[in-house]
């Protein structure tokens, strides 16, 4: 009787320890059983602020390759200005081994 009483407190601690463990990771307030990441205010500042680091390098990544583009197109008058053979066909060929011919191309000839 000692053994068995013995073993079935043994068998509720655990049970309890084990709902207790259950209850700090799951959320059984709602029908979401998953893991709760984003919850209380924490999680919506945190999920905010990547959010916008993450609009931040889009729009900076955006700025970089317009000033590019002006870049590009600026030197590609330039060169065609020039009227020399042997440098836009340097300039081809390097667009060849880069593969962006295409864009050097309409840059050229605009």
């Amino acid at each position: 009787m000692a053994d068995l009483a013995n073993i079935r407190s043994k068998l509720e601690i655990m049970a309890r320890d084990v709902e207790n463990l259950q209850q700090g990771f799951i959320n059984s307030n709602n029908r979401n059983y998953g893991v709760q990441i984003f919850q209380g205010e924490g999680g919506l500042i945190a999920g905010v602020s990547i959010i916008l680091f993450l609009s931040f390098l889009v729009f900076n990544y955006r700025v970089k390759a317009e000033k590019y583009k002006k870049v590009a197109s600026i030197m590609g008058k330039e060169i065609k200005s020039l009227n020399n053979k042997k440098i836009e066909n340097e300039i081809f060929m390097s667009a060849l081994g880069a593969k962006v011919e295409e864009d050097v191309y309409k840059i050229l000839k605009k």
